[in-house]
Order: C-alpha cells, then sequence, then structure tokens
C-alpha cells in the first residue's frame, strides 16, 4: 500500500470512528487559514464550556473535528497532484509531516472520546487535554501548510 494511501486510510479510519459526515449544506471557507481560524475560535469556546453544557461542547467539537478532517483531505489531495513534481526531499518532509499531523488528528480522536465518556467530575482535566491536544494538531497544521506554500512558491 502507498504512504498516502495509508495515510489517507488512516485518516478516514479515525474520522469514521468518531464523527458523521459534515452535512453537505455547510458553506466551507476558501482557505486554509479560515478554516483553521474557525476550528480555532470553536476549540477555544469548547474550553470554556462547563461541565452542564457537555452536550454543547460536544455538538461544537464533533463539528469543528469534521471540518478539520475535510480540510485534512483537501490538503492530501493537494500533496498527491504535486506528489511527483516534488524532489525526494520534499517527499521525505511532506510524509513526515503527514505522519504527525495524522497522529495528532488521532490524538484530537482520543481526548473526543473522552470528552463523550468522561464523568462529570472528570471535565475540567479532559477538556484541557483536548485543547493541549488541538494546540500541538494547529502547531503541526500550521508547520505543514507553511511547506505547502513554499512548495508553490517554488
Amino acid at each position: 500500500m502507498s504512504f498516502h494511501k495509508y495515510l489517507f486510510a488512516s485518516i478516514c479510519l479515525a474520522s469514521l470512528a468518531v464523527l458523521p459526515v459534515r452535512a453537505a449544506e455547510t458553506a466551507k471557507p476558501a482557505t486554509s487559514a479560515e478554516v483553521r481560524k474557525e476550528i480555532t475560535e470553536a476549540m477555544e469556546a469548547i474550553a470554556r464550556y462547563s461541565a452542564t453544557k457537555r452536550d454543547e461542547a460536544l455538538e461544537r467539537a464533533n463539528k469543528a473535528l469534521s471540518e478539520l478532517d475535510e480540510e485534512l483531505e483537501q490538503r492530501e489531495q493537494k500533496l498527491r497532484q504535486r506528489w511527483n513534481e516534488m524532489s525526494e526531499s520534499a517527499q521525505a518532509e511532506a510524509r513526515e509531516t503527514s505522519n504527525e499531523l495524522a497522529q495528532r488528528r488521532r490524538e484530537l480522536a482520543e481526548w473526543y472520546g473522552a470528552m463523550k465518556h468522561g464523568s462529570q467530575n472528570a471535565w475540567q482535566e479532559i477538556k484541557t487535554g483536548f485543547a493541549r491536544a488541538y494546540a500541538a494538531f494547529r502547531k503541526e497544521w500550521e508547520h505543514s501548510d507553511n511547506e505547502l506554500d513554499e512548495a508553490d512558491k517554488s
């Protein structure tokens, strides 16, 4: 199995395990930066939800993660389209970054699962863990976007 098929399958499986497919009528922002801003705002809002608003937090997290998954798929598609034009070192770096993004996404899925099934007594710790996992994901996502932008310039 090729690297990209493996990565795509991993991301899809992680997404299917915890998230429904995004509604078709939802309008999607045009750029990765806009999507990242929208998702980040949602993630920051989740960190402010109390245990009594758990269902609202889960709904918002679910939507944000669905949008994130859609953006990741578009990123991978863009990468696949450029693959043959990339140098071996650029391919290696892209593989490493994609693996890191997939790992960070799995961590988010684990924290989302904890949010769904954790006790109200553990809510603060769980949502803090979720926020930290998103911060790590976002850092890698920004790095990945910068790599793609640099590739566009060359």
